[in-house]
C-alpha cells in the first residue's frame, strides 16, 4: 500500500499548532511508526525547528537522532547547505509545484499530480486516495494508518 506515511511537523490526528515541530511532538510520532517532515532552521550557529520562525532551539546532535525517519524542511539557506553538507535528508521549496528531496523523491505541493517517486502533500486529507501513491504526508496519517491498515 505506502512505502511511508509522514506527520506533517508531527501531526497524526489532525493539526495541533501549539505542538507542531515541538521535538516531543516528533518523537511521538516516529514512536508510532511514522515518518516526520519537519520544518528546520539555522540561524548563526544554532539550530531551531519551527514553521515560521526557530522556535524550538535543538542541539545539532538531535538533528541525528531519527535520520531514516525525518524529512527536512529547510527554512532557511543556512539550514538547506547544512542539510546538504551532512547528508541528511532534506528539501527546501515556496510555492513550487514540485521539488527534489537530497534523497532524489519529488515533494509534490497540495494539489498538483503526483508523480511516481513522488510525495503528496495534503494537510488536510483524512481519507487514503483511490490512486497508488507511495508516499503521503499529512496532518491525518494516524487517520489514514487506521482506515487503510499501512
Amino acid at each position: 500500500m505506502y512505502t511511508k506515511l509522514i506527520a506533517h511537523r508531527g501531526n497524526m490526528w489532525g493539526p495541533i499548532p501549539k505542538k507542531e515541530n515541538s521535538p516531543a511532538y516528533i518523537k511521538e510520532a516516529i514512536q508510532q511508526g511514522f515518518d516526520v517532515e519537519v520544518d528546520l532552521w539555522k540561524i548563526d550557529r544554532a539550530f531551531f525547528l519551527g514553521h515560521d520562525k526557530g522556535k524550538y532551539k535543538i542541539t545539532e546532535k538531535w538533528l541525528y537522532t531519527y535520520p531514516s525517519m525525518t524529512w527536512f524542511h529547510c527554512k532557511n539557506s543556512a539550514a538547506l547547505e547544512y542539510c546538504i553538507s551532512y547528508g541528511l535528508h532534506c528539501f527546501w521549496h515556496q510555492n513550487d509545484d514540485y521539488t527534489l528531496t537530497s534523497n532524489g523523491y519529488i515533494w509534490t505541493y497540495p494539489g498538483k499530480v503526483v508523480p511516481e517517486c513522488g510525495v503528496l502533500v495534503d494537510k488536510n486529507l483524512k481519507m487514503a486516495p483511490k490512486s497508488e501513491i507511495e508516499f503521503i504526508c499529512s496532518d491525518y496519517v494516524g487517520e489514514i494508518k487506521k482506515n487503510v491498515g499501512s
